[in-house]
């Protein structure tokens, strides 16, 4: 079955560590937010590697475009996610989501080897590093961003050797104006990814969206997305691995899923 991870610790605790032991206790996990950067010491890092017991992803900062038209921006995007990838490796976690980049008006088939290009190389360092990490980008919410595709995602995975992903489906569902239903991305994923589904990672929310797809996130009650079909799908398809509440009342919905589940 698949583990339900909190994002962020929401107040749960006054710190990381004193939080980890909360989440334990209620047996979930937890996907650790470097939204701005990567703000924790070193030191730090290797302490919760040592000590924590549960599920840890991460979230690499927002501050990302590997398709820049500028070679300095994609360079600091590649710094920040090898940082964020070494600290994720330090503190044992599973996953590093990324937004890799924006369409910047360029053709889509360039932009996708653009962005590939520099995948390999970050995988490379990976390997290099001996980092047990996966580097995971993420299914956007707008047709601005790369990723909006499923499709997309899918065949990096299978050009770029070691390379994980991240599906939203609240950003699927927003970027499809509530077409794509969870049902259906996760039908499509065993059609061409199987694997997949027994080493799953994934975000869900309430959201807003409109013509140009995803605004924000809000509490599951408060939109259309359909979580109870999320629910469904996860345990139709026998999903395996790690999902992500992103909700504004993380905890709340997490629970409300639990019960679901």
């Amino acid at each position: 079955m698949v583990e339900l991870l909190l994002s962020g610790l929401h107040g749960i605790a006054p710190n990381l560590l004193e939080g980890l032991e909360v989440i334990k206790k209620k047996k979930w996990g937890l996907e650790i937010e470097f939204t701005h950067g990567v703000n924790i010491s070193k030191q730090l890092a290797q302490e919760i590697g040592e000590k924590s017991k549960i599920t840890l992803t991460v979230h690499a900062p927002y501050f990302i475009n590997l398709n820049s038209l500028e070679q300095q921006k994609i360079k600091a995007s590649e710094s920040r996610i090898l940082k964020s990838l070494e600290y994720a490796d330090l503190m044992k976690a599973r996953n590093v989501v990324i937004h890799a980049g924006f369409y910047m008006k360029m053709n889509e088939e360039k932009v996708y080897e653009n962005i590939k290009k520099e995948l390999i190389k970050i995988q490379d360092k990976i390997n290099e590093q001996g980092w047990k990490v996966k580097l995971s980008p993420e299914t956007m919410g707008k047709k601005t961003q790369f990723g909006w595709k499923l499709t997309q995602l899918i065949k990096l995975r299978k050009e770029v050797k070691g390379l994980g992903m991240c599906v939203d489906f609240s950003h699927l569902w927003a970027v499809s104006q509530g077409k794509t239903t969870p049902e259906q991305v996760l039908q499509e994923i065993k059609e061409e990814d199987r694997n997949f589904l027994k080493e799953f990672h994934g975000h869900f929310s309430g959201i807003v969206y409109g013509e140009k797809g995803e605004k924000n996130h809000v509490n599951l009650t408060q939109s259309d997305f359909p979580y109870k079909n999320l629910a469904f799908a996860l345990k139709k398809y026998k999903v395996k691995g790690t999902i992500v509440c992103e909700s504004p009342d993380a905890i709340g919905d997490i629970e409300l899923f639990q019960k679901l589940l």
